[in-house]
């Protein structure tokens, strides 16, 4: 994989995510256990945010690239909220500062 300081999304970049990528290989290889918590600031799947676009889930690589580490075909990784609750809405941990959004819950739920 070839680092690059291209943006993947808001605040990730490739090179960023490569790494994260390589290092999360390593371990699981070694066998050991692997816990990611946060700061990645993506919103995993439409269900997620208030205002999602039709187009959402192909809207931005840096979701592609979380729901491929999500699925069978990349880590295994789990959404541990999502697997304990698949249908619930308006679970945001983000929201805007600058509209008070979180006094209406108007936000998305991120990492």
């Amino acid at each position: 994989m070839q680092a690059t300081r291209k943006h993947v999304g808001v605040g990730v970049t490739a090179a960023a995510v490569q790494v994260l990528e390589l290092r999360l290989r390593q371990w699981l290889a070694a066998g050991k256990p692997c816990l990611v918590v946060g700061d990645l600031n993506i919103s995993p799947a439409a269900i997620d945010s208030c205002h999602a676009p039709a187009e959402f889930d192909a809207q931005r690589c840096d979701r592609l690239w979380l729901n491929k580490q999500l699925g069978a075909h990349g880590l295994g990784l789990v959404d541990v909220f999502r697997l304990q609750h698949p249908t619930r809405r308006n679970a945001y941990t983000c929201w805007s500062t600058v509209t008070s959004a979180r006094v209406n819950n108007y936000g998305t739920r991120i990492d």
